[in-house]
């Protein structure tokens, strides 16, 4: 039987290794590289966890599907309107979510925006307050606070650090 020792996020430990090499490698190249190993190694721990017995083949579809559709309507799902659109209790849904990936439904829409104010950050030159915005992030200081949480370091560092690979 195994046991958890470790209670830090695997997913936060997988973002802060891969931010890490990014820094260190700096190459565009290199970094998808790394994504691609990352993806399959993922890829591979997911599927060893869904094949245990007890564990619908369903499931795994659904989350995929589930995961998919969030990435792609972040900007407006909410848990009930997700739940709707895959026919499922809101209730069982967020069950569903956490029990596979550790994170509420609420923090996935979250990452989900926080990683495209990171793309915004690092390709264009529009101002921060405009791109929390477009995020639906009304309150600066929030958005402030949680950019840092997810990533480490604020908005203007986090352009600062990334325009300037992008130039080089």
């Amino acid at each position: 039987m195994q046991t958890k020792h470790n209670n830090e996020n695997p997913r936060s430990t997988q973002h802060k290794s891969c931010q890490n090499r990014i820094e260190i490698v700096g190459s565009s190249e290199m970094m998808d590289s790394y994504m691609l190993l990352i993806f399959y190694e993922l890829l591979r721990v997911f599927q060893y966890d869904t094949n245990r017995p007890g564990t619908l083949t369903q499931n795994k579809v659904t989350i995929i599907e589930i995961l998919k559709y969030i990435e792609n309507h972040y900007m407006d799902c909410t848990l009930t309107s997700t739940a709707d659109h895959f026919n499922f209790n809101p209730n069982y849904l967020s069950t569903l979510i956490k029990k596979t990936t550790g994170q509420t439904f609420k923090d996935l829409v979250q990452s989900e925006k926080l990683n495209y104010c990171s793309f915004l950050l690092a390709n264009t030159d529009r101002p921060i307050y405009d791109i929390a915005s477009s995020t639906g992030h009304s309150n600066l200081s929030f958005f402030y606070k949680k950019f840092q949480d997810h990533f480490g370091i604020t908005p203007q560092q986090y352009r600062e650090q990334h325009t300037t690979k992008l130039q080089e």
